[in-house]
């Protein structure tokens, strides 16, 4: 979700811009003082910038870490040395793990160590975070150098995890900050990963807790790992909040939108831009007035931390040397695409053919970047496949399998799929199924198929196909997911990866 109004550039953060901004602020409200929250979402272990090529022109770095940090440093400086701005602090609305090699090897510590060096204050985690299990995440935080806020994830006992707020004295003010946890937690991470945790519903406790926090402070903030669908619900449900400062959905909010009063701000993802929530208090008759902005993190505007840069080449020296080997040859890029893609595709048939199953299914949320022809090597399959899941084959009726498909053409399922040993035909009016084969014969109702998904997919078995897991027929094969996509490109050496059209419409 993209918002149609035109973003900030950072070219405009140099010191001139940065007073003259505040003089217009201070010609608009009268004397005026602010503070300035900076913030960013989903960064997703990218601590390497994408490298962006441009038809006609010079090709340039966007997001990474050393980018998001020289920027931060940069509006800091400007605000420090502004007369008008009084504070100024950072936060993260969660999933900063899982994306990137160096993420997957050091179960997220990487991350802690990058969080660590870019100053962050505050810090509510998001699903991703859960991926290495509840424990690891608890003990990996135990090393944060900022505070940690969730109001809404506990342990068996019942109690938080983390404080449910944080209270900052900042320019005069007194900003308390509830952290929140997407309902849907247990649905977006395997099962075992919440062995020792559960989920609250979140309004409730939002309630709870802004109750507590209003008669105390003046101004009440939500950082959530929600989505700008729920963000928007919560400001709905709570109407005294000022702000919700979220993440999750990866939404572009240039200035931010409003429900009633609330604010409800997002920094896309991936460090390609960072939030920037002003709060300008006049002097003469206290009013508070908020705005937000985005930064674009473009090496066209903005040098790189050097402390940051040394951080992450030290992260990155931490992986295997023979991660750079390469091992095969892309004749098309990979590119993910819905509701089918060549990456999808290839992926499901290489399941398949590793399983030994007349059927595969592969989440396509499980396929997390895209790959340019031409040399592939292992650290390009780690970060298409970082999740590290183990293939799990199980059986399912002809009628347990239409049930699923259908529930999958009208979009009633949290996932969607590649899949290998299947042919659909659409009807595009409707949104129904009008037809399916299996492995070019018609869908037998009563009769037994074979399939592998990954082993994320089977926790959730009996939600996406109505099965419980306890109950089917299921094997666990042995090697890692991203460890059978290597063996297969070793295999093939020359991958033709092409759009098998098993989705057709009419």
């Amino acid at each position: 979700m993209s918002d149609p109004q035109a973003r900030s550039r950072p070219g405009a953060v140099s010191r001139r811009t940065g007073v003259w901004l505040a003089l217009l602020l201070c010609v608009t409200l009268g004397t005026a003082r602010e503070i300035h929250i900076l913030h960013y979402n989903d960064f997703h272990a990218h601590n390497e910038p994408l490298y962006t090529p441009v038809d006609g022109g010079a090709a340039y770095d966007l997001g990474g870490a050393a980018l998001l940090k020289g920027l931060i440093d940069s509006l800091r400086a400007v605000y420090h040395d502004d007369s008008v701005c009084h504070g100024d602090l950072l936060f993260n609305a969660g999933d900063d793990f899982q994306g990137s090699p160096i993420s997957g090897f050091t179960q997220g510590g990487s991350q802690i160590t990058v969080m660590n060096e870019m100053g962050l204050d505050l810090f509510c985690p998001g699903n991703h975070e859960f991926d290495y299990g509840d424990r690891n995440i608890r003990d990996k935080l135990a090393a944060a150098e900022f505070a940690v806020v969730c109001c809404n994830v506990t342990d068996s006992a019942g109690d938080l995890l983390w404080p449910a707020y944080h209270v900052f004295e900042t320019g005069g003010l007194r900003i308390g900050v509830i952290g929140v946890m997407t309902a849907g937690l247990p649905s977006l991470v395997a099962k075992g990963s919440l062995a020792a945790s559960r989920v609250l519903d979140p309004v409730p406790e939002i309630r709870r807790w802004y109750r507590e926090l209003a008669p105390v402070t003046d101004l009440q903030l939500l950082l959530s790992h929600s989505g700008f669908l729920a963000d928007s619900a919560y400001a709905a449900a709570v109407p005294g909040l000022d702000a919700v400062i979220g993440g999750h959905s990866h939404t572009e909010l240039s200035a931010g939108r409003r429900v009633g009063k609330t604010l409800i701000l997002q920094a896309g993802c991936c460090g390609n831009w960072l939030g920037d929530l002003t709060i300008a208090v006049n002097e003469v008759d206290g009013a508070v007035a908020l705005s937000g902005r985005l930064h674009a993190v473009d090496s066209r505007w903005t040098t790189p931390a050097s402390g940051m840069l040394r951080v992450v080449v030290a992260l990155s020296e931490q992986l295997p040397p023979e991660l750079s080997e390469r091992i095969g040859n892309l004749q098309q890029p990979w590119v993910r695409e819905f509701p089918e893609s060549n990456v999808g595709d290839w992926t499901a048939d290489v399941m398949r053919d590793y399983a030994r199953t007349e059927l595969a299914f592969m989440n396509l949320g499980g396929i997390r970047r895209d790959l340019p022809a031409g040399a592939i090597t292992r650290l390009d399959i780690w970060e298409v496949h970082p999740f590290g899941n183990h293939y799990v084959t199980f059986e399912l009726s002809g009628e347990q399998l239409f049930g699923f498909l259908r529930a999958l053409v009208k979009g009633e399922l949290s996932e969607s799929f590649a899949f290998s040993g299947l042919e659909l035909s659409i009807n595009r009016e409707a949104g129904a199924l009008a037809g399916i084969k299996v492995n070019g014969e018609s869908l037998i109702m009563n009769r037994t198929y074979s399939a592998v998904t990954n082993s994320f997919i089977f926790s959730h078995l009996e939600e996406l196909f109505g099965l419980d897991p306890a109950r089917v027929n299921a094997e666990h094969l042995p090697d890692l997911d991203r460890d059978v996509i290597i063996a297969a490109v070793i295999r093939e050496q020359n991958i033709e990866a092409v759009n098998a059209h098993r989705i057709t419409f009419h």
